[in-house]
């Protein structure tokens, strides 16, 4: 956290685990959300899509009904 502050970046809470079915989605040139959405790479990029959505909510960038629904930040 002390260095995402000096570089002037943000670190999130969520954990991407890095999984075979990520390498094997990179070599399908496909997304793991869409490749193997049941998998835990796939959960994790949706719990990391939300934790943006709920800061973006909180910034007031993003409309309500978007946190848990698939909309754009705007």
């Amino acid at each position: 956290q002390e260095y995402a502050e000096m570089a002037g970046t943000k670190v999130y809470k969520s954990v991407i685990r890095q999984t075979v079915l990520v390498s094997e989605s990179i070599s399908a040139q496909q997304g793991v959300v869409l490749f193997a959405p049941n998998s835990t790479a796939a959960q994790d990029y949706r719990a990391f899509a939300r934790e943006i959505k709920r800061e973006e909510l909180m910034k007031g960038k993003c409309r309500p009904d978007c946190v848990n629904r698939n909309c754009q930040i705007e």
